[in-house]
């Protein structure tokens, strides 16, 4: 088995631990600990993780990079390793430094909370992660994390128990990373001889220039998918702020779903692209396009037609205002693949950096502006359509970048197919009465007829993405 498919098993499974699991915890954090705890947690990660970034910088895109590229020279690599360790110390340092005089002007009740989550630069500080993604080593990333992962949701299932236990919540969470951390060291100990080291000022400062231009991308990307919540703590909504935490992490768990399945396309386009074959590149990405549009349909209508009994079993009944919230942001399950698809499988590899990070730049500015004037009248509701709209410029000026090389609404024309059945599958599903009072079966009942549903019509329709996948299951 190659290497290449070999790390995608590893990053696969990781990802379906990252479905399973927050199934598990979401439900049982938001019924022991309350809306309102929920929204003050959601309120001060969201503060914190702003100021993880500016420690982090670019390192975890800069390293990997870097290290991808002298993996072989291990003279070479001994040095990268430090001195991109040594910068992640000062950044780390100065960040935290700020973090802790930001804690200081906080209102009394978060402080503690902020606190507990200072121990987090520690966890940034320990990541190395850069480093085994570098050298393509996936199965220890996704080893170690899926064993963390899991311990660490036991450990909440086993103290988390009532409602005054944010912040066991909160110190489970964190040190079951760094412990996680911690574990990769002793393979790192071993590629690093620190006695032929020296430091030197001017590559530790060349370093630091080029971390500093991916900073500004990853800060672009980063910067509202917590904004919303940060904006919503800001105003005082801190159950807001817990409603839209949930809402979007189940949207964002459909993203994972797409997201997989492209993920194997972007070493494939970058081979394309080094070889000049063009033709081949449009016929590549246009069936990838195709694929995650027809996959993101019955997800986005799939998900209107049962996000409330959804929320009723898994939530309670006091959770239905994430309802609303998970109605609108469900369109960015379409919107966000194509973006993922044009910009970072297609641009990244033509190298078009500066372009790629223009499009999350335009939406952050979009998001902050809009969430001034929506948060205040609409809470949660008006965080989420200032997503949606950010998101949308976001991909409409990818895909205007990207015009010359895809029409969209061609594409689109060619998944007419999959909107028919999915808009089919949600009418059917809404207008369906069935009256069973126990929503877990109601719940499996609706998804069990709506999959029958739009695979049927798929088939009926002679969908050429559907064809293609039963292909590919004869094949193996």
């Amino acid at each position: 088995m190659s290497n290449l498919k070999k790390n995608f098993i590893y990053t696969s499974i990781y990802n379906l631990i990252n479905i399973i699991v927050p199934f598990i915890l979401l439900p049982y954090i938001a019924r022991v600990l309350g809306k309102e705890n929920l929204g003050i947690n959601s309120y001060t990660n969201s503060i914190t993780q702003y100021f993880l970034l500016m420690s982090m910088l670019g390192i975890n895109l800069y390293g990997t990079r870097e290290i991808s590229y002298i993996k072989d020279d291990k003279k070479k690599l001994n040095i990268t390793i430090i001195d991109l360790y040594l910068v992640k110390i000062f950044s780390t340092l100065f960040a935290f430094i700020f973090f802790l005089i930001f804690i200081r002007y906080q209102p009394v009740n978060l402080k503690n909370y902020l606190y507990i989550y200072s121990l987090s630069f520690l966890t940034n500080l320990l990541d190395i992660t850069w480093f085994f993604q570098g050298i393509e080593d996936f199965k220890k990333i996704s080893i170690r994390n899926i064993i963390f992962k899991l311990l660490t949701l036991i450990l909440i299932l086993i103290f988390v128990r009532h409602k005054n236990d944010l912040n066991k919540y909160i110190y489970i969470t964190i040190l079951g990373n760094i412990f996680g951390q911690v574990t990769m060291y002793t393979y790192i100990l071993e590629k690093v001889d620190f006695s032929i080291y020296e430091i030197n000022l001017k590559r530790l400062v060349y370093h630091l220039k080029r971390n500093l231009k991916l900073f500004i991308l990853q800060i672009a990307v980063q910067i509202y998918l917590y904004l919303d919540k940060v904006m919503l703590g800001y105003y005082g909504q801190y159950i807001q702020a817990g409603y839209y935490d949930i809402a979007q992490q189940i949207v964002r768990l459909g993203l994972v779903i797409s997201g997989t399945l492209s993920t194997v396309m972007l070493p494939k386009i970058s081979s394309l692209v080094s070889n000049k074959r063009y033709d081949e590149i449009k016929l590549n990405i246009g069936n990838a396009l195709e694929f995650v549009i027809t996959i993101s349909f019955p997800l986005i209508f799939g998900l209107l037609s049962i996000n409330q009994e959804f929320i009723k079993w898994f939530f309670g009944s006091e959770y239905l205002g994430v309802s609303s919230i998970i109605s609108i942001l469900s369109v960015i399950l379409l919107i966000i693949p194509i973006g993922n698809v044009l910009g970072i499988q297609l641009m990244i590899p033509l190298g078009k950096e500066m372009l790629v990070s223009i499009s999350p730049i335009a939406g952050a500015i979009t998001n902050l502006i809009l969430n001034m004037y929506l948060i205040p009248k609409y809470s949660g509701i008006g965080a989420a359509i200032a997503t949606l709209f950010s998101e949308l410029i976001g991909t409409g000026l990818t895909c205007f970048f990207m015009r010359k090389w895809f029409n969209m609404f061609s594409i689109m024309g060619k998944t007419k197919k999959s909107l028919l059945a999915s808009i089919t599958m949600y009418i059917a599903l809404k207008y369906l009465n069935i009256k069973i009072e126990l929503i877990p079966l109601l719940l499996f009942i609706k998804i069990f007829i709506g999959i029958a549903i739009y695979v049927s019509l798929m088939f009926i329709l002679k969908d050429k993405n559907i064809i293609r996948i039963v292909e590919m299951r004869r094949k193996k």
